[in-house]
């Protein structure tokens, strides 16, 4: 139980946050944080003030930023900078932009490409529309004035990402141009509304946003060249940990890579440290840190899946293998299959609220490409540092066969009948899907075949109803 004891913690900071942010209320977030640590405390007491300390401070830090975004004056033009690569969506085309003043990150839509790239400085002239989240608002934009490039590390930033994709487009082919950047380098400017949607569907759409996957992958890489090399422990360490760093800030302040990034750096603090944490330990250490610098991040859905997601492959995995493993198939499909399973029970909730749908085929599909994955994007990091040389196109040309191969997954998923059950997010139906998760994970559990039928084709009959 002492694996858990950070979880309290974080959790409670989570749930607080958000409710000052959607109610807009001081008080009842104090109110909740002193019952929350009330009722630990009556369990253990150290758990008690530790969540009465972090559900205070994250309960004001909320507050300040609730307070900051609603008294913003947005009547006037808007100083700002590009905070991320502008992509195209169904209607129109959208990019963050941290504007001056503003608490966080303001969402920006504009029905005309914007001329402009990341980090550039521009001015944004329009107007306000009422939407979710701690800003309560989307900024629609009507005019873009581009303002000047960035400069420093933020320009080295933004000729990084502009080289890889001229790499891309010089040496790859059909999908793989919009999907390399973006599995590499979080960069998902080139890929189309169209293939953002198949992605989505089939339960691929992670691939195309940065994670711990990569992270580790990075990490992992610089540490076996540098053991290799002949560098000390400390040194292959120091290394690796200036790589993450660099890589973070090349990739941008998406909420998974903050996540990864937090849970990465704390995974290489321990290993200098000759300690072993749990991982879960680095989950809740990861949101603690997170939440109270950005509140904002509690009621992003990319957090909340990144951070399900770690939280259903730490919990779950274990259980879902221990169900599935056998002797009459390869123990390496048991784990892909466990893996991805796990991860999409934890993150199912969320997906129907987002998305208000269900794939059946995300399993499958995950496992189909799982393989492929490490290689693209161990070749691909090396493929960026490597981009000035034929090296890096050799690269590139080795690895779009396997991007190419994720796409024709999409594709054939997406095309299937009945890949895909269409659902309303309303309280009702999410109260169902997390009562669904519980009902599939105990059926796991018990290791009876007669069971997990009859536990999918009840599921299977509620879907129909809620269609």
């Amino acid at each position: 139980m002492s694996d858990l004891r950070l979880v309290p913690a974080a959790a409670s900071l989570w749930f607080i946050a958000v409710v000052v942010t959607w109610s807009r209320s001081l008080a009842l977030g104090l109110g909740c944080a002193l019952l929350l640590a009330v009722a630990l405390a009556l369990w253990q007491r150290p758990q008690g003030i530790a969540v009465g300390a972090t559900g205070v401070a994250g309960a004001l830090r909320t507050w300040q930023s609730v307070r900051a975004a609603d008294h913003f004056d947005f009547s006037q033009p808007l100083r700002a900078q590009v905070a991320s690569m502008p992509h195209s969506t169904d209607n129109g085309w959208f990019f963050r932009a941290k504007v001056a003043g503003f608490p966080t990150e303001l969402p920006v839509f504009s029905t005309e490409a914007p001329k402009v790239q990341q980090f550039d400085s521009v001015t944004l002239e329009g107007a306000v529309r009422p939407s979710g989240g701690l800003s309560r608002a989307l900024y629609i934009a009507e005019d873009i004035h581009y303002l000047g490039p960035p400069d420093g590390l933020q320009r080295f930033s933004l000729e990084v990402k502009l080289r890889f994709q001229t790499l891309v487009h010089q040496h790859s082919d059909g999908e793989a141009i919009g999907l390399l950047p973006a599995m590499i380098l979080g960069d998902a400017s080139l890929q189309t509304p169209e293939a953002k949607q198949r992605y989505a569907a089939t339960g691929l759409a992670h691939l195309s946003a940065v994670s711990g996957g990569n992270v580790a992958m990075l990490t992992t890489a610089v540490l076996a060249i540098a053991t290799l090399a002949g560098a000390s422990r400390a040194l292959a360490l120091t290394a690796a940990m200036l790589s993450l760093a660099v890589f973070v800030f090349i990739v941008g302040p998406e909420p998974s890579v903050l996540r990864a990034g937090v849970m990465g750096s704390l995974a290489l603090v321990a290993m200098m440290a000759h300690t072993r944490a749990p991982p879960i330990h680095g989950l809740s250490i990861a949101i603690l840190v997170l939440l109270l610098y950005e509140p904002a991040l509690a009621t992003s859905f990319g957090m909340s899946l990144s951070s399900a997601a770690t939280a259903g492959i730490i919990a779950i995995y274990p259980l879902v293998y221990r169900s599935i493993a056998s002797p009459y198939w390869p123990d390496v499909l048991s784990r892909m299959v466990a893996v991805a399973l796990a991860a999409e029970l934890a993150t199912l909730p969320l997906v129907v609220a987002m998305a208000q749908r269900v794939s059946l085929v995300a399993v499958p599909a995950n496992v189909l490409v799982a393989p492929v994955v490490p290689m693209i994007t161990v070749v691909g990091l090396c493929a960026v540092l490597l981009e000035p040389t034929v090296l890096g196109g050799v690269m590139i040309r080795a690895i779009t066969p396997l991007a190419n191969w994720i796409a024709k997954v999409a594709e054939y998923g997406y095309n299937l009948p009945f890949s895909r059950v269409n659902v309303h997010s309303d309280p009702l139906t999410l109260a169902w899907m997390v009562l669904a998760v519980a009902w599939i994970l105990f059926a796991l559990a018990s290791r009876r075949p007669t069971l997990i039928i009859a536990v999918a084709l009840g599921i299977g009959g509620v879907l129909i109803l809620l269609v």
